[in-house]
Parts: structure tokens; sequence; C-alpha cells
């Protein structure tokens, strides 16, 4: 009798049993794949989101270089630049980054981020800032008192 019992155990539960466990195997495989996946692509996006922001640093710090300097040269006497020369200069700062950065790198930052192009703007913006000196306050001359003469 007993080994009948064991014997309709062994074909009945143990198969279930084996069934239920490579099934959460499964899943547990699944889910694994799952966050490697995702963890690839997150890594993927941070590089190319680096790659981006240091291709930007690299470009406006060459335009600083040779075109600022040129502009403000042929201005004569003008330090400042015209918000037309800024806006020449910004759009000419992102056609260099867009076409010295790889599509293979574009596609991977846009599992980041939705807009590649206010991506870029944003990051000239910043190192354009970033690059310009902090202006101290002007400091006002201490005033001479007059001394009067009796």
């Amino acid at each position: 009798m007993e080994a009948l019992l064991v014997g309709i155990f062994m074909k009945a539960i143990v198969p279930a049993i084996g069934t239920a466990l490579s099934t959460i195997a499964g899943l547990g495989m699944n889910e694994a794949r799952k966050l490697i996946k995702k963890k690839t692509k997150n890594e993927a996006a941070k590089a190319a989101l680096t790659h981006i922001t240091h291709t930007v640093e690299t470009v406006v710090t060459n335009l600083e270089q040779t075109l600022v300097k040129e502009m403000k040269a042929k201005k004569r006497g003008k330090k400042k630049l015209t918000q037309t020369d800024i806006s020449q200069l910004k759009a000419r700062a992102f056609e260099k980054v867009i076409s010295q950065v790889a599509e293979p790198v574009k596609k991977d930052a846009l599992l980041a981020i939705n807009n590649i192009h206010a991506f870029v703007t944003d990051k000239i913006e910043k190192t354009v800032h970033d690059m310009k000196p902090t202006e101290r306050p002007k400091r006002r001359r201490a005033r001479k008192k007059a001394t009067k003469k009796k």
C-alpha cells in the first residue's frame, strides 16, 4: 500500500512540482534578461549624453578661440558681440556638434531624452555661460575728504 502511494505521488505530484519550478525559473530568467537589457540601455544613453556634452565643450571652446576673437577684432573697439552675432555663433556651434556626433550616439541619447536639439542647445548655453569670466561689482573709489585750509 505504501509503495502504491509513493508511486502515485511520484507520477502525479513530482512532475507538477517540476513544472512549477521550471516556470518560476523561466520567469526569473526573463526578468533578469529585462533588467540586463534596461541597464545596458541606461549605460548606452549615459555614455551618449556624456559624449555629446564633451563634443559641445570642444566645439564651443574652438569657436571661442577662433571665430569670436576674429569677430571682435573686426568690430574695432567694440568688444561686445551683437545679438545677431551671438545667434549666428550658437547656430554654427549647433551645426558643428550635430555633424560631429554619430547617428548611433544620437539614437542612444534619445533613450534618455526626448529632444536632442533642445539638449544640445542647452549644453551650448551652459558651456558659454561657464566660460564667461565672472564680473566683480565695480568698487567705488573712496572720495578724498577735502581739507579746509585756514
